[in-house]
C-alpha cells in the first residue's frame, strides 16, 4: 500500500478531482470526509455521469431550439 495516498475532498469540484487523477494516472481515487474515508471516486463512474449529462442538456437545446423555431417568423 501506499504510504501517503493521494485522496480527494468530498467538497473538490470534479474538474480538481480529475486533473489530480490525470497527473497521478489514477483511474480509482479515495473521497475523504474530515479524513475519514467518505468512498471511492472511479473513472468509469465520471464517464457515465457525463455522458448522462450530455444527453441531458442536448434534449433541453432541443426543446429550446423548437420554442425559437416556433416563435420565429415563417418565410
Amino acid at each position: 500500500m501506499t504510504a501517503e495516498p493521494l485522496v480527494v475532498a468530498v467538497d473538490d469540484e470534479l474538474p480538481r478531482v480529475l486533473h489530480h487523477m490525470a497527473e497521478a494516472h489514477a483511474r480509482r481515487i479515495p473521497v475523504v470526509d474530515d479524513g475519514s474515508l467518505a468512498g471511492k471516486l472511479a473513472l468509469d463512474d465520471v464517464v457515465i455521469l457525463l455522458v448522462g449529462e450530455s444527453a441531458h442538456v442536448s434534449a433541453q437545446l432541443d426543446n429550446v431550439a423548437g420554442v425559437i423555431r416556433s416563435a420565429s417568423p415563417q418565410e
